[in-house]
């Protein structure tokens, strides 16, 4: 069918054009910590979603440089002859399979000639957004996640002056529900809590 050939075109030229940052305004669901976080053993960082580093629009019919929700669908997207490669790849782009609908992503397509920087991973270039410290608003850490992380990652951000105003929390099991509480953790002068 033409949305499979479409498709096709889509997930082999144009990963090598366009990236895609992937958010969830999600912090709560368990999936995602366990699937994005390393078991709970990692980090949520929260940003500030109305930052310009979101907020890279060129131009009112641009398709690229901002935030995004994704839809989540129970049947693929229909593409016909008529629709441009732009159009079709912000649609595919943008749309997941419905039982993926726990994430609540959101989404940044960028063009590649448009990252800030490229690092050689070794099989490919990585291409890298700049996000400034005052985009930064918390960073919350796994349950599982180990005090030697957790004291080196606080001390280097508190050692950035301009993440002072970032808030760390820890999550923890709740006692009665399949759920996550937060408490705000503090560090002392040495980075350490």
């Amino acid at each position: 069918t033409l949305n499979r050939h479409v498709e096709s075109i889509m997930h082999s030229t144009l990963p090598r054009l366009v990236g895609i940052l992937c958010l969830s305004r999600s912090r709560k669901n368990l999936l995602m910590w366990s699937h994005y976080a390393d078991s709970h053993q990692g980090a949520l960082l929260e940003f500030d979603d109305v930052h310009k580093t979101f907020r890279r629009r060129r131009s009112s019919s641009d398709e690229f440089g901002f935030l995004r929700r994704v839809s989540y669908s129970d049947t693929r997207s229909e593409l016909d002859a008529q629709i441009d490669d732009e159009d079709a790849f912000v649609l595919l782009a943008l749309t997941k399979g419905l039982e993926w609908s726990y994430e609540q992503e959101i989404r940044l397509l960028l063009p590649l000639e448009n990252a800030d920087r490229a690092l050689d991973s070794g099989i490919g270039n990585v291409h890298l957004v700049n996000v400034p410290p005052e985009a930064l608003g918390s960073v919350t850490f796994g349950c599982r996640a180990s005090e030697t992380f957790v004291d080196a990652a606080m001390q280097a951000i508190n050692a950035v002056p301009a993440t002072s105003h970032v808030v760390f929390k820890r999550s923890v099991v709740d006692d009665a529900h399949y759920a996550l509480n937060y408490v705000e953790v503090r560090p002392n002068a040495k980075g350490q809590r």
